[in-house]
């Protein structure tokens, strides 16, 4: 998955957010930066050219985005674009749906 590095804290991630630790030192450096949300991506944006509306996040990394934000009281919110990747939103708690479509 990629990331946008906001945080030299993040800089080891440059390549890309791939482990479990990974997700959540996103959300841990971010929580200490005194974010409102967190916005993630189920599926591929809106507009791409190769968009399938498939899942580009597995339902556990979204759930382990989910549970680290809990921790902090930090709400998740997350683009979702068609049936399986909304599911996979919704079943991993998010709060909200972005740009949804199905």
């Amino acid at each position: 998955m990629e990331t946008i590095l906001a945080d030299t804290r993040l800089g080891d991630l440059h390549s890309g957010v791939h482990k479990e630790d990974d997700l959540r030192k996103v959300v841990q450096v971010n929580a200490q930066r005194g974010v409102d949300f967190i916005k993630t991506r189920g599926t591929e944006r809106a507009g791409s050219r190769k968009l399938t509306k498939k899942t580009n996040i597995s339902r556990i990394q979204l759930k382990i985005i989910v549970d680290e934000a809990n921790k902090y009281n930090i709400p998740v919110m997350a683009h979702a674009h068609g049936d399986e990747g909304g599911y996979a939103a919704v079943k991993a708690g998010v709060k909200s749906i972005e740009h949804g479509t199905i």
